[in-house]
């Protein structure tokens, strides 16, 4: 998903922002930032974070429904030898996939860290941004360590004792309405172990970094450059 996201932003981006500058611009940038009001700073990082989060969300919610439809085709969920319909398989991976990207879009936390505020002009300036995330990768990764813990919250709340109990259920032809059950508790104790889990995630990603931006003052006010252009790109 990362990898995903990143190819999208990244795509849009090259239409949208201003290019890098160089390396002898940036040193010379560096001299005059101090010529950037403290009022207008404050006002620059406010619009940044008014304008441009929910530009991102919106990235997000494009990436993550390319990787909605990956889960829903995602036959790993279910184990060799099970025998499950495949109008079942259908209605299982469609309600995991939209649990699951509930739980991602819950917990992204997108953040939008400004790096450097940068004096162009009177009424032009150039940002540079990072954009930031928690960590989903090490809160996902947590269910393949924790399969036990699952398999065993789940078996409990079912009332299996017995791995061939469960088995005997699984690998025949019938039984749709106990299949679905457990792949719904199964799910439900996902969630629940994915939500215990995540408050020890302090780890950040680093999906797109110094990402510039050029702002303009117009009537008195700063604004994005292309900011509609930028909007109307994902409309």
């Amino acid at each position: 998903m990362k990898k995903l996201l990143f190819v999208l932003m990244l795509a849009v981006m090259g239409n949208t922002f201003a290019a890098p500058r160089s390396q002898k611009a940036k040193s010379t940038r560096a001299v005059t930032t101090s010529r950037i009001s403290e009022s207008d700073r404050k006002e620059i990082e406010n619009v940044i974070q008014r304008d441009m989060a929910p530009i991102f969300n919106k990235l997000l919610s494009i990436g993550i429904n390319d990787y909605k439809k990956e889960i829903e085709k995602d036959a790993s969920l279910f184990e060799k030898g099970f025998v499950i319909s495949e109008p079942l398989k259908k209605e299982i991976l469609k309600k995991y996939s939209d649990e699951i990207v509930k739980f991602i879009l819950k917990s992204f936390d997108l953040k939008i860290k400004i790096n450097q505020i940068s004096y162009i002009s009177e009424n032009k300036v150039n940002a540079t941004l990072d954009f930031t995330s928690r960590n989903l990768d090490k809160v996902l990764d947590i269910i393949g360590e924790k399969d036990d813990i699952l398999y065993e919250r789940s078996f409990k709340r079912l009332g299996y004792k017995f791995v061939d109990e469960f088995e005997k259920v699984m690998k025949n032809k019938g039984n749709e309405d106990k299949k679905r059950n457990f792949y719904n508790v199964a799910l439900e104790e996902t969630i629940n172990l994915l939500n215990e889990n995540l408050s020890e995630i302090k780890e950040e990603n680093v999906f797109l970094s110094n990402v510039p931006v050029n702002l303009i003052k117009v009537n008195g006010k700063w604004e994005i450059e292309n900011l509609e252009n930028l909007r109307n790109a994902f409309n």
